[in-house]
């Protein structure tokens, strides 16, 4: 495939959805491709997100008939393979400089507004440790870092404790920030499962999120919401 920044990768995951936009298969799509890259991780290989980087015609003659033009539409590709000692200096620095990330105060908030920062050391924010961490380091294109999560919480018998995460993204890109914001999923997701912390994901209304609809705010996505989820739940 013709892509950059990867040099001599030959192995690809393409990640696919419908031609007709569907904003929740985009995210899944990132938060899917997600666990894939985590497990090949832990395998020893090395993957590279790419989406901008991608030509598109040059991935579709690839794909032959697995690809109908008609009703598919290529989102981005993953290379995958054992990581090279060779890195050309354009690539290291490139890759010094996405190395670099906003604080977390500047990701997670306890209002839709995204004005007032959590504080992740005080309770009931701590009980997720690095959930917050491992979604601070989530790659995104050019590394753009375009997810908000907004925590909410609630008191029972006088202790409070965290009730879900709503997901928002920070541009009205319609395709690379759905796509960071699901890989945001994926690494909330899986960090809770280390935590035993149960849960699930769904999609909630203005008024159960506790919203003004009239208000101008961030794109809400989708919640991660401390119980069974619902039939809405993905």
């Amino acid at each position: 495939l013709t892509v950059w920044p990867v040099v001599g990768a030959h192995e690809f995951l393409v990640a696919i959805a419908p031609r007709e936009y569907d904003r929740l298969s985009v995210i899944d799509i990132g938060r899917s491709l997600q666990k894939v890259v985590l497990h090949a991780t832990k395998m020893g290989l090395a993957t590279c997100w790419i989406g901008p980087g991608a030509d598109q015609d040059s991935i579709i003659s690839n794909l032959g008939n697995k690809f109908d033009s008609n009703k598919d539409h290529v989102i981005c590709v993953c290379a995958i393979g054992y990581s090279s000692m060779y890195k050309p200096l354009l690539i290291r620095l490139v890759n010094t400089l996405q190395h670099k990330r906003l604080a977390l105060s500047e990701l997670f908030f306890s209002s839709e507004n995204l004005q007032n920062s959590i504080d992740i050391e005080i309770k009931p924010y701590n009980e997720y440790g690095r959930c917050y961490e491992v979604c601070q380091w989530s790659p995104s294109s050019y590394n753009g870092q375009t997810t908000r999560g907004v925590v909410a919480t609630t008191t029972v018998a006088g202790k409070e404790s965290l009730s879900r995460v709503d997901f928002y993204a920070s541009t009205k890109s319609r395709y690379y920030a759905a796509v960071a914001l699901g890989i945001w999923c994926a690494n909330w997701e899986l960090g809770c499962q280390e935590l035993v912390k149960k849960g699930g994901f769904e999609i909630l209304s203005a008024k159960d999120r506790g919203v003004d609809e009239n208000m101008i705010l961030p794109n809400y996505d989708i919640s991660w919401v401390v119980m069974p989820p619902k039939n809405n739940s993905i």
